[in-house]
């Protein structure tokens, strides 16, 4: 597992509405955070407050992005999702964490790492940082992240914790 990972906005804002965005800090050394990608949080409900709680903690790196990708800029992906990929493909030995799955693509075809919110949680739980993750799960559709059932399901399979 990398020590370092890249973050996209959407993991920031799930895992901050259920009150696990230490997971973060206790899975990696040092989380990057794009400027655009503070800009997309910025932009969404509790953005400054959830800004100010991210600038709190050690562990995390802001970083401007500054020349795109040209390839990059054809996949008409959102501004934090490029600069999360530009980021990763000069520092390859970061993760990903997106939910994107337009970005999410884009990077494996780079050979990119790349985990969403729910694969956080799955590693969380490998890494024994959580004891079941359930409850998460429940907790993040709950404060209105989309999580099809199947897909509920699948995950709650793969950490052992069938219904």
């Amino acid at each position: 597992m990398p020590e370092q990972a890249v973050v996209n906005a959407s993991p920031l804002i799930c895992l901050s509405k259920i009150n696990a965005l230490e997971l973060l800090g206790s899975l990696y050394q040092q989380v990057v955070i794009p400027e655009a990608v503070l800009l997309e949080v910025q932009a969404g409900e509790s953005g400054i407050e959830l800004i100010n709680k991210l600038k709190t903690f050690s562990w995390i790196k802001i970083v401007r992005v500054e020349s795109l990708d040209p390839d990059l800029i054809e996949w008409d992906l959102g501004a934090g999702e490029t600069s999360v990929l530009v980021w990763a493909r000069r520092y390859p030995r970061h993760e990903l964490l997106m939910d994107d799955r337009a970005a999410s693509r884009c990077a494996r075809l780079y050979g990119l790492s790349t985990r969403g919110t729910l694969g956080i949680l799955l590693l969380a739980k490998e890494k024994q940082k959580l004891s079941e993750i359930k409850s998460a799960i429940e907790a993040l559709i709950q404060a209105g992240c989309w999580i099809s059932p199947s897909l509920r399901q699948r995950v709650l399979a793969m950490a052992g914790e069938t219904e």
